[in-house]
């Protein structure tokens, strides 16, 4: 346990990047606090200590935010799936604009960023098609803990879609599952798929009672599928076909969002040769394909590329490289265009970068997850030539510290 001499009374004054809520010891070190709020004066606890700053939880609210508010789930705070339960929405949606502006100003280095209001999910929660949990040493379904590796056993949660939140309690685990890290993933047609290590496995061998139906009832009226080898979404009245190792968006209603943003606010014309970078099963690919003249798509995933494939089939003027795009692109002996970036977390790598610079597209429309790494790379493209159109956050994820932006920009 930890000392007295480590419960220390602070006020905090801002929320982070991370959702950490901000403030100073005694002694001038910089405190990242879990749970606070801005405008709160809280006991803490340090949990955790660098030379300049440490980290903390709260013991004791002594003056509360009004801000504040009672989380709707009783393992906020412990888990560490949600961040901002004690916040209301509209309070989120200003942080998360403030995080975007504040990333892109220190580690983008632009003075005065012009960042459009948050696009606000339609659904708040229960919005989550896809969910990760993790299974410790006693076969229990868990997520992280908050603030660290550990896990902590759950048995309900408000962000996943309703047929993964009623199925998850019922699945069965045992001590050699331990370590193990499975996903659930419910489709537009409330198909239900389980995938464990990657691999998709049929959802029978694991409901509780060692039964066996094709379908698992969870309610009166409704009766989920299990055990689809693929499921389908639907974005904006059309199909798209995602398997097991395909990444798609866990939030359908801030995906069409995204699209129908894209398409008032990206001119491409019948002249226009596109290019669709980290492209996925195809989501832009898709609604741009008759567009445009042509589209080159890079993806590393086989299994994105078998549905990339299938959810492109009926376009005719769509060429498709799977591969690493920082060692594909570099093959390209193209110049101009357009190109949609869609990266991972880690944002585009050096020779990646260094690949779009070379083709020298005239318009750039990048979709980050991360606003660190976004406002990193956003950096470089200005550097070589590029300037800001248009920066628009997206509210993917609820309760959560996580924001996607679209970067819109053009070549000087």
């Amino acid at each position: 346990m930890p000392s007295e001499t480590q419960r220390v009374k602070v006020h905090l004054t801002a929320l982070t990047y991370e959702g950490m809520a901000l403030g100073h010891l005694p002694d001038g070190r910089v405190v990242f606090v879990a749970g606070g709020l801005p405008d709160e004066e809280v006991e803490i606890e340090i949990t955790g200590e660098k030379r300049d700053f440490v980290f903390a939880r709260v013991i004791q609210i002594l003056r509360p935010s009004v801000k504040r508010i009672s989380p709707k789930c009783p393992h906020f705070g412990t888990c560490g799936g949600c961040h901002f339960q004690h916040l209301n929405y509209v309070d989120q949606l200003s942080v998360k604009r403030s995080v975007v502006e504040e990333q892109l100003r220190r580690i983008g280095g632009i003075q005065n960023p012009v960042v459009g209001e948050v696009v606000p999910s339609p659904e708040i929660w229960q919005y989550r098609n896809t969910m990760q949990f993790h299974i410790n040493s006693e076969g229990q379904i868990c997520f992280r803990k908050a603030g660290g590796m550990e896990t902590v056993p759950i048995h309900e949660c408000y962000l996943p879609a309703e047929p993964i939140r009623r199925l998850f309690p019922s699945l069965v685990f045992g001590p050699s599952d331990s370590g193990k890290r499975i996903e659930i993933r419910c489709d537009s047609d409330r198909n239900l798929m389980l995938i464990e290590e990657g691999h998709r496995i049929d959802l029978s061998d694991r409901l509780a009672g060692g039964s066996s139906p094709t379908t698992q009832q969870t309610d009166s009226s409704e009766k989920v599928e299990s055990g689809k080898k693929v499921l389908f979404m639907d974005i904006l009245g059309v199909r798209f076909q995602v398997s097991a190792g395909s990444f798609f968006q866990v939030n359908l209603s801030v995906a069409e969002a995204m699209i129908r943003y894209l398409q008032n606010n990206l001119p491409l014309d019948s002249k226009t040769n596109l290019l669709d970078l980290y492209c996925g099963a195809g989501l832009f690919s898709r609604f741009f394909a008759e567009k445009v003249a042509h589209i080159d798509a890079i993806e590393l995933s086989t299994d994105a590329a078998s549905d990339f494939a299938a959810n492109l089939a009926a376009s005719e003027a769509v060429s498709f490289r799977r591969g690493a795009v920082e060692q594909v692109l570099p093959q390209f002996r193209i110049r101009g265009g357009a190109a949609i970036l869609d990266p991972p977390r880690s944002g585009l790598k050096p020779r990646a970068l260094d690949a779009i610079v070379r083709i020298a597209p005239s318009l750039i429309a990048y979709v980050s997850c991360d606003p660190a790494t976004l406002a990193r790379d956003l950096r470089s493209l200005l550097a070589a030539g590029y300037r800001l159109e248009r920066i628009t956050p997206f509210d993917m994820f609820p309760q959560t510290y996580h924001v996607d932006t679209v970067v819109l920009m053009s070549r000087l």
